[in-house]
């Protein structure tokens, strides 16, 4: 997934700076990260959160892995944590656009979904090494 947002020097300072000093917060928002054949390892959202993760030299994050098409993932990522971070208007454009590419069979695909769900599955959660951002 393409990034919409970017974040200024000082955002990122000071999100790092939130997370030097409760780093259980990541606990309670971490990475999502697509497991949908062909999107594997993608980060849906905290990616801010990733990359300040890696300049603070953190190794493991925890990280919630979830199973999303395409459109559904874009969609998610577009909501993720708006504060710290400003919209770039071109990849912006781009994820509006797949979104809307992609939504004509949204319908078809959210039956599919629901007559495979098993009753009571709830998505991974994992703590591990922070993933490729794709």
């Amino acid at each position: 997934m393409i990034n919409p947002r970017t974040i200024s020097t000082s955002r990122l300072d000071n999100l790092k700076r939130s997370l030097q000093e409760d780093p259980r917060f990541l606990d309670a928002r971490p990475l999502l990260v697509n497991s949908y054949p062909g999107r594997e390892n993608i980060v849906i959202a905290s990616n801010m959160r990733l990359r300040a993760a890696r300049e603070l030299g953190w190794d493991d994050v925890p990280v919630l892995v979830v199973s999303l098409p395409p459109d559904i993932e874009a969609q998610w990522n577009l909501k993720d944590n708006n504060q710290w971070g400003d919209y770039v208007d071109q990849g912006l454009a781009e994820i509006r656009a797949w979104s809307a590419d992609a939504s004509w069979s949204a319908r078809r695909r959210r039956r599919s979904l629901r007559s495979r769900s098993t009753p009571g599955k709830s998505p991974r959660r994992t703590r591990g090494h922070s993933p490729g951002t794709g």
